[in-house]
């Protein structure tokens, strides 16, 4: 599968959910920290009820996720659906070009990589970092559509980190061959389909036509003036429609692409190769979890404030 065959998008920020779980974890440690520094009772207050705030937004965002996950049915690409679906196969890599991870100089179909380096103090601060966003095929044995990652939360079990003299080096790959799991936009391209296309080509035939002005009067100049007037450029207007709808009907219909994009509506888009019941698990240990926390810090932290 050719990756000319649908438009790429530009690339969107977006994190990594799984990460933002433990980032709001080491939000409730500091905000403990600050509590426990400063040793004031509605201080501590505060900060419970903020922690009890991260954690409702944590909640909100894993319970969501659950739910996709254990809600949307699996489709196969020859017959899903347009609209939001499930995907489950294998990661292939496209027809071309091909990537090549940074760190490793491995040929996979995604990778992110970070390169930290230690300071005076001994602590690791980014130095570089990136990934790749070009997309790459998923094949569930009824056909292929293409997966842009540059759109997507992308988790992978693949994960290699390591120290060479003061830096450290991590790389995240998707592989070809790996058990691909995708939640997203599906659509379904026909590069020549469409009126946009049938006009670019009467535009293309009457200039033709143009480049051979006497049999162009020949043909059109229904009253003999020596000029195409613009009643009779309309007839062969609608003449060149014809003829194109004509030869498009003769002509071999292009094969279909199907691509996964970010819903337009926001909800989630996901590429995985992680087993997706293993993740709906722990997105629901996420949610009870930040669900407790969010109790506590707002009974407790009210009652401070209160009495």
């Amino acid at each position: 599968m050719s990756l000319h065959a649908a438009s790429p998008v530009k690339a969107k920020p977006r994190g990594r959910f799984s990460w933002a779980n433990w980032t709001t974890s080491f939000a409730h440690v500091g905000l403990l920290g600050i509590a426990a520094e400063a040793e004031s009772r509605p201080v501590t207050g505060v900060c419970l009820l903020l922690i009890a705030a991260i954690s409702l937004f944590a909640w909100a965002g894993n319970y969501r996720r659950w739910r996709l996950i254990v809600d949307t049915p699996t489709s196969s690409i020859d017959s899903a659906a347009q609209g939001y679906v499930e995907l489950s196969g294998r990661a292939r890599l496209p027809d071309a070009p091909r990537v090549v991870s940074e760190l490793t100089g491995e040929v996979c179909c995604w990778y992110w990589f970070k390169v930290e380096k230690k300071d005076s103090k001994d602590r690791w601060t980014h130095e570089r970092g990136g990934e790749s966003h070009l997309p790459f095929v998923l094949d569930d044995g009824s056909g292929h559509c293409l997966a842009y990652p540059s759109e997507a939360e992308v988790h992978s079990h693949r994960r290699k980190t390591w120290i060479d003299n003061d830096r450290r080096f991590t790389e995240i790959t998707i592989l070809p061959d790996d058990r691909l799991y995708a939640i997203g936009a599906f659509s379904t391209l026909r590069p020549l389909d469409g009126e946009a296309a049938v006009r670019a080509e009467i535009a293309a035939l009457m200039a033709q036509w143009k480049l051979d002005r006497p049999a162009l009067l020949e043909r059109f100049d229904l009253d003999r003036d020596g000029e195409v007037d613009l009643k009779e450029w309309e007839l062969a207007r609608r003449q060149a429609r014809r003829e194109v709808e004509r030869t498009r009907a003769n002509r071999p219909r292009p094969p279909a692409v199907h691509v996964m994009r970010r819903p337009p509506d926001g909800r989630l888009f996901m590429l995985s190769n992680l087993d997706p019941e293993a993740m709906a698990r722990r997105y629901l240990r996420w949610k009870w979890f930040h669900l407790g926390v969010f109790f506590a810090g707002l009974g407790i932290g009210s009652w401070l404030l209160l009495h």
